[in-house]
């Protein structure tokens, strides 16, 4: 419990998030299309590539009118993090 409370209000970990220098920085800069983004962003925290619901819930958050691509990779990294598959992984 004391883990999970942590990392969804840890500042630290917030700013690695959101950090200019950042993998989700970079992913946001680059040429890859939000779908690489996504696998990219799954294989990062979870070590294996999102179904097809959880590719369009990447694509939704992509495609959220007035988010930019940064935002959408920072949010969607920030959420894969607070789950408990990334939490409690055997």
């Amino acid at each position: 419990m004391t883990q999970t409370l942590h990392l969804m209000n840890a500042p630290q970990l917030h700013g690695r998030v959101t950090a200019d220098e950042g993998r989700a920085a970079a992913l946001a800069a680059s040429e890859r299309s939000p779908d690489q983004i996504i696998e990219e962003l799954y294989l990062l925290v979870y070590s294996r590539f999102p179904d097809e619901a959880e590719r369009a819930i990447g694509r939704d958050l992509f495609a959220t009118e007035g988010t930019s691509r940064r935002q959408a990779t920072e949010d969607l990294l920030w959420a894969l993090l607070n789950t408990p598959e990334f939490m409690f992984k055997d």
